[in-house]
């Protein structure tokens, strides 16, 4: 004869299970390169002991309530990978008997330095280089061996303050590679726009924490103190930023020291980004221009890092064939540079006397 004991006996039973399931349902989080996914684990446990008689329904007088359990869908896991970029040189030290660089007077720019208002009008002008292709090296002679190839290579720079050895025929934009550069900085910058020199560069990928590594703030600051003077002397770039998608970083971050320099009053003339991806997401390179020539209130941009990643020298190559004619005809990109001039693998030289496959194409096309 079925009792209320027996009754709440299965009634508990049934309420046991239901309860079991929500203890044992739970996320755990997955971090997938950047990428935040929450998967539902669903632990079912079975209650095998049954009450001696089981009614065909519970008497109406208990009240048995079940947790319903809704399992949600999950997202699809978006595979968005951060594109880190190589590591930079660090700044070059000063070459033994190097001389700054020649060229022409500033090039003019309708730019007014004045600030960094985000609705400031591009510069039409541009640097006025021979050419926008430019030379990123560490070595000056390695510069001078590409650079005799290179017929539109028309400007250079070494991550550092000085040329070295490099061909005066290449006008050489000085850098303030980060904060612990500044010695000396403003001697050379006086002496190279005194040589001539059009441009100068802020920071190397303050973003990154392997490189100039410091906050927007920090570096609207220094921007201010080491830059702005020469603001009327010569172009002033915008601290250099990579193409990483993590929050804080790339163009996330120059948003960030974009809006810091507009209280804080710095004056530059144009972006300066650089890029590392595939090649096949060739398409996120001219995203990434257009993009920063936006944040930057219209301003002109300078690509001045760019490479290829898990790429074949062949696929190199192509990928240079189909970006280099788009880069030339973007009015509002001044200057580009491949990185790098070396003879490490995957760079413009093959040897100390010889180009490689993609030198030959950066140098011919």
């Amino acid at each position: 004869m079925y009792t209320k004991i027996a009754a709440l006996a299965g009634a508990l039973a049934i309420v046991d299970q239901a309860a079991a399931f929500n203890v044992h349902r739970g996320h755990r989080h997955q971090k997938k390169d950047g990428v935040v996914v929450w998967e539902t684990l669903v632990k079912t446990v079975y209650v095998t002991d049954s009450p001696a008689a089981q009614p065909s329904k519970p008497p109406s007088n208990i009240d048995v309530a079940l947790d319903v359990v809704a399992i949600p869908t999950l997202p699809a896991v978006v595979d968005a990978p951060v594109q880190k970029a190589p590591s930079s040189p660090a700044a070059a030290s000063p070459a033994k008997g190097g001389s700054s660089s020649g060229g022409s007077s500033q090039g003019s720019s309708k730019d007014s330095s004045k600030g960094s208002s985000a609705g400031s009008s591009a510069s039409s002008g541009g640097p006025g280089f021979s050419g926008k292709r430019g030379l990123a090296y560490n070595d000056p002679l390695l510069a001078n061996l590409f650079g005799a190839a290179c017929k539109n290579c028309g400007w250079a720079y070494s991550w550092g303050k000085y040329p070295g050895s490099l061909d005066s025929k290449y006008s050489f934009v000085p850098m303030l590679w980060g904060l612990k550069e500044v010695s000396n900085w403003d001697s050379a910058a006086t002496s190279a726009i005194a040589n001539g020199a059009k441009a100068l560069f802020s920071f190397n990928e303050p973003d990154n924490r392997g490189q100039a590594d410091m906050t927007p703030s920090v570096a609207a600051d220094a921007h201010v103190q080491y830059m702005n003077k020469y603001a009327d002397k010569a172009l002033i770039g915008a601290p250099a930023v990579s193409n990483s998608n993590l929050a804080g970083e790339g163009l996330d971050w120059l948003k960030n020291w974009v809006k810091q320099c507009e209280a804080k009053g710095c004056k530059y003339h144009f972006c300066n980004v650089h890029w590392y991806s595939p090649a096949s997401a060739i398409d996120s390179l001219f995203d990434h221009i257009k993009q920063a020539h936006q944040i930057c209130g219209g301003k002109p941009v300078w690509l001045t890092e760019f490479a290829p990643i898990d790429a074949s020298p062949s696929q190199i190559a192509s990928f240079l064939e189909q970006a280099i004619p788009k880069l030339e005809s973007i009015d509002y990109l001044h200057a580009y540079s491949y990185f790098m001039v070396s003879t490490d693998a995957d760079r413009l030289l093959s040897s100390s006397s010889s180009l490689s496959t993609i030198g030959q194409t950066y140098a011919s096309l």
